[in-house]
């Protein structure tokens, strides 16, 4: 993923916020139109917005009130939310839970999972007094999974990079890092989680987990729970080559089942590592997992070995459709149209025998998109990590990286409806091009590769308004829905696009493209919003509002922007509203771009800064000055400062809170033989002995009344 992929795969996505009333269906993106109610697992919705916010509003944050909104934890009193490992999956939240543990009773919770394989429940009290809010966390239960003589993956045990140093996207340790997914339907609510280990005999392992959320113990039947997810990989790929970064996805086939998918990508593009989707079933009358059919691995290069096509999303978890189809964003990787895939988006089905590709959409300029297709025959007659750094530079110079596959894919359902894609629904997708791709699906499965999502489009680089004037339809075909990209748009990155279409790109920037995904507002019949959020890493938010009559989002003429340009990587944008009244709306959005990192090139740690949160109006201002107005940041003072940053963070806002998860203020990472700053444990010498960086959730609410 180019000279940059070593600060691309860390971190968080995944935005869930679930609700009690919620059954596993709606999970998998039921609310097919209007807005989600009850939910928000950001990645798995067709609405990008989280619904059912009463309590969060603009009336929050009124001209000269701005101290009416802040960090509740630790300044406001209580536990500090502090953690034994970096938080990079995203907090989960429920409500109205029965709990046990050292929480009995019904429960509003927290669920945090850490790179040193633990996780842990919290609850809170939030209570007005005389003075103003005072709130304070209770630890629930807390759950370690490593076993006996295992730890979290140290960084150094990890492939090098393409420098011939240990790869840093994760450090000092790798374990869980894609964002759990949670099962409602059922009482008590069951969490799903991926952990990462170190085994005493010193291979390297992934688990999947299911636990009981009221207790926080696992659901275990003798060896089919957890389940070792080793042979997810094909021969020759070892755990320690594919990262487990994605967040789980979920749907529910019948009751008392569901299908789990994880997917996987790599570290540092260190070769050999494909991109895998496993799927799992657990069946809850016998608390065990089961593979989903005899091939329930999808490899998105057909078993092919050291071709790539890794599947990271910057921690987006694939999407799911309301028959239970997943869709992927694919990065780097060879493309054919049939078994391979690289820079695509694909959809996956579970047919009668595993997981199959039904449909697909690759821009027609994949070569340009893929770097790496060049770097491979170049870099051939070396060892995997081997190949000389100057070759690397010298064709990524003027080449670029631009992987489709650095972004996620979006479901979206406008309110009104959508002739572009006629009777099908459509999903947003944009990588580190910029570009957005509209694409339209179906929601039928089967074994049979379709030409819904339109297969190898015409619609790349050359969806122009100078080509394509109306920038209503890149399509195959002329009836609608039939083969078509719906449309596609330079949504970030405009000046980087036209220096590479001139053929002027000499220099790659440190930070281009979407890395996460978008989020969709529909509102509802009552008020149509319509509205595409779109943030680049180096770029402001961009607003892009579908039109109510062609059903296009608007690009000529009605773009509002933030003021700000968010540094890299980006935030990656939460709408919240009360689900009925769009004055409500908040627009959300955390400044990552101080995480802590270790760089090989100078040996040395550099300390995190905070993670700044932000809050807009999600409603741009009128057309004399259509931008979208700040309304408050965590940085406006000390007191609110939040955790230690950590790359892809995004918010969960839920119950009139906002939680923000990171690492313990100021934390560096561990670096070999070197410093090891804020971390609990010795500096790293090798690859045996595990450092650990503190963790840190950091809560934000109303100060006052």
């Amino acid at each position: 993923m180019g000279p940059f992929r070593l600060l691309l795969q860390m971190c968080v996505v995944v935005m869930l916020a679930i609700l009690a009333a919620l059954n596993a269906k709606a999970q998998a993106g039921a609310c097919a139109t209007g807005p989600c109610v009850s939910t928000y697992h950001y990645d798995n919705m067709r609405d990008g917005v989280q619904s059912q916010e009463s309590t969060l509003s603009p009336s929050l944050f009124p001209t000269g009130r701005a101290a009416n909104f802040g960090l509740l934890t630790p300044a406001a009193g209580g536990a500090t939310g502090a953690v034994d490992g970096l938080i990079y999956a995203q907090p989960l939240y429920l409500s109205g839970v029965a709990m046990g543990a050292n929480c009995s009773g019904t429960q509003n919770i927290v669920l945090v999972a850490t790179e040193n394989n633990s996780v842990y429940a919290f609850t809170w009290t939030y209570t007005l007094s005389t003075t103003g809010y005072t709130f304070s966390l209770t630890q629930c239960w807390m759950l370690n999974l490593n076993q006996a003589g295992e730890f979290a993956i140290p960084f150094t045990a990890l492939p090098v990079n393409h420098s011939g140093a240990p790869c840093n996207n994760l450090t000092p340790q790798s374990g869980i890092t894609g964002t759990p997914v949670i099962d409602t339907s059922v009482t008590p609510p069951v969490m799903y989680v991926v952990s990462a280990h170190q085994t005493a005999s010193m291979t390297y392992t992934y688990r999947l987990h299911a636990i009981n959320i009221n207790s926080g113990t696992e659901l275990t039947n003798g060896s089919s729970a957890p389940y070792d997810l080793s042979g997810a990989f094909h021969t020759g790929v070892t755990a320690t080559h594919e990262n487990q970064r994605p967040g789980l996805a979920m749907f529910s086939p019948a009751p008392g089942v569901v299908n789990l998918y994880v997917a996987f990508g790599s570290f540092c593009d260190t070769p050999p590592y494909s991109g895998y989707v496993a799927g799992l079933t657990y069946t809850y009358s016998t608390n065990s997992f089961a593979p989903v059919g005899a091939d329930w691995v999808f490899d998105t290069e057909g078993g092919a070995t050291n071709h790539e096509g890794g599947i990271w999303m910057s921690g987006v978890a694939p999407a799911v459709d309301s028959a239970g189809n997943i869709y992927v964003a694919v990065g780097n990787g060879t493309w054919n149209g049939s078994t391979a895939f690289g820079e695509s988006v694909v959809k996956i089905a579970t047919t009668s025998s595993g997981l199959a590709a039904v449909d697909y959409y690759t821009p027609n300029d994949v070569a340009d998109l893929n770097l790496d297709l060049v770097t491979v025959t170049l870099c051939a007659a070396y060892g995997p990590d081997s190949c000389p750094l100057a070759n690397k530079l010298t064709l990524e110079a003027p080449t670029g990286d631009y992987d489709l596959g650095s972004g996620g894919v979006t479901l979206i359902s406008p309110v009104t409806a959508s002739p572009l894609c006629g009777t099908n629904n459509e999903l947003v997708a944009g990588g580190k091009e910029g570009v957005i791709y509209g694409v339209c699906y179906e929601t039928q499965t089967g074994s049979t590769l379709q030409d819904v999502m339109g297969g190898f489009d015409g619609c790349g680089y050359d969806c122009t308004a100078g080509s394509n004037p109306t920038l209503t339809a890149c399509t195959e075909s002329a009836t609608p829905g039939n083969g078509a990209i719906a449309q596609c748009f330079q949504g970030v990155n405009a000046a980087e696009k036209t220096e590479k279409e001139q053929g002027e790109l000499n220099t790659i920037f440190a930070s281009s493209g979407i890395m996460g995904t978008e989020a969709f507002w529909a509102g509802n019949s009552a008020n149509p919003e319509n509205y595409l959020y779109v943030a680049g890493a180096n770029d402001p938010i961009t607003v892009y509002q579908a039109s109510s009559i062609t059903g296009s989002f608007n690009t000529v003429g009605a773009i509002e922007k933030l003021p700000l340009k968010f540094a890299f990587p980006g935030p990656i944008p939460v709408v919240s509203w009360d689900g009925s009244d769009a004055s409500t709306a908040l627009l959300w959005a955390i400044d990552a771009s101080g995480f802590g990192v270790w760089h090989p090139l100078s040996n040395s740690a550099a300390a995190a800064r905070p993670a700044t949160l932000f809050v807009y109006n999600a409603i741009p201002g009128p057309a004399s000055d259509p931008v979208l107005s700040e309304l408050w940041k965590s940085s406006t003072g000390t007191a609110n400062l939040g955790p230690g940053a950590v790359k892809f963070a995004v918010p969960t806002v839920a119950g009139g809170l906002v939680f923000v998860q990171g690492g313990t203020p100021g934390y560096a990472p561990g670096v070999p033989g070197g410093i090891d700053v804020n971390c609990t444990a010795a500096a790293i010498v090798d690859s045996t002995t595990p450092t650990i960086c503190g963790g840190m959730l950091s809560v934000y609410g109303q100060l006052h009344d």
